[in-house]
């Protein structure tokens, strides 16, 4: 069962049907934008030395209220994840500094670039949703940074029902769940006991990070839980096919 927002589970369901897996769609948040007004966003970016786009969704609602798109040309662009890079390199935003191997936040403050040497004193913008952690704003602040934030979305609870997904599809249990994010995770477990299916915390786990597999074990999850190398689709399909030997 793939559980990312809606839109995002297309070309992987594909991928997995096309291996000769049963792929689920099940969208257990979805993503609101926030309107953002175009002049304080450009308040927000005049003021910043270095941009931070914490994921895809923090884009649409910022890059596409911005009327010259040089406003970048002088400031350092940070993204986590390659799906984000490449959003924004198909905005001209050409020179991205991503992780080198983690795609999260312990990867993105591993980078040379936001050192303390590199940062002191430096104006970070942070584009993120609503809430979220609080990891990367302690480390920046820690190393000399001045911060201030955009929250360009929210992430709801969906209304779907699982149990009448796996009604609809004649099953009564899965094989693997798929999970990409804290919030995704929180519903997953919140629908499970609301929908009384307490099978499904014995179901195997594909999840994004060591952080995920451990909240997913406070929140009473005891089957097998796999950590994919990082939360864009191959990694999620080498992720099913090692658990399929």
């Amino acid at each position: 069962m793939i559980t990312r927002p809606k839109g995002k589970n297309s070309e992987l369901a594909h991928s997995l049907k096309a291996a000769g897996n049963l792929a689920i769609s099940a969208p257990l948040i979805r993503i609101e934008h926030l309107e953002l007004v175009p002049r304080d966003l450009k308040q927000f970016l005049d003021w910043s030395d270095i941009v931070i786009f914490t994921s895809q969704n923090t884009i649409l609602p910022t890059i596409n209220k911005i009327n010259d798109i040089r406003i970048f040309d002088e400031k350092k662009i940070f993204a986590i994840g390659k799906k984000t890079r490449e959003c924004l390199v198909a905005k001209n935003l050409t020179r991205v500094f991503i992780p080198k191997d983690l795609n999260s936040t312990e990867g993105l403050l591993a980078l040379n670039e936001l050192s303390q040497f590199r940062i002191a004193n430096k104006n970070i913008l942070i584009i993120k949703g609503q809430g979220g952690r609080k990891k990367l704003r302690y480390h920046l602040l820690k190393r000399g940074a001045n911060l201030k934030y955009i929250n360009s979305y929210l992430r709801r609870e969906t209304n779907i029902s699982i149990s009448q997904i796996l009604k609809a599809k004649d099953l009564t249990t899965l094989d693997v769940i798929i999970i990409t994010s804290g919030s995704i995770l929180l519903a997953l477990a919140k629908k499970i006991k609301s929908e009384n299916l307490d099978s499904l915390f014995c179901t195997s786990l594909i999840v994004v990070s060591q952080r995920l597999a451990k909240i997913a074990r406070r929140l009473g999850f005891i089957g097998f839980i796999h950590i994919a190398e990082n939360a864009n689709d191959q990694s999620i399909i080498d992720s099913i096919k090692y658990l399929g030997r």
